[in-house]
C-alpha cells in the first residue's frame, strides 16, 4: 500500500525517482478522498479558463503531496 501521489511521482518529475510510475497499475484506495482547487476572491481567476490563460502562482507541502503534485500539473 503507498500513498497515491507516489506512483505519480516520476511522471511529473518533482524529485529524482528509483522506479516507473507508469509501470504501477492502481487497484483501488482505502479512503475517499476528494480535491479542490480554489482562489482567492481578490485573485484574476475566477473561471477554469482563466486559470488556463492567466499566469499564477501555486505551491504546495513538498514532493509527493496532493497539493505539490497537482500545482505541479497545472504549471505544466
Amino acid at each position: 500500500m503507498i500513498g497515491r501521489g507516489l506512483a505519480v511521482e516520476p511522471l511529473i518529475g518533482a524529485s529524482p525517482t528509483q522506479y516507473d510510475g507508469r509501470r504501477f497499475t492502481w487497484l483501488g484506495s482505502a479512503a475517499i478522498r476528494f480535491s479542490l482547487c480554489t482562489s482567492w476572491h481578490s485573485s484574476a481567476i475566477r473561471t477554469w479558463n482563466d486559470m488556463r490563460t492567466t499566469p499564477f502562482t501555486v505551491a504546495g507541502e513538498g514532493s509527493g503531496s496532493d497539493p505539490d503534485m497537482f500545482s505541479t500539473m497545472l504549471k505544466n
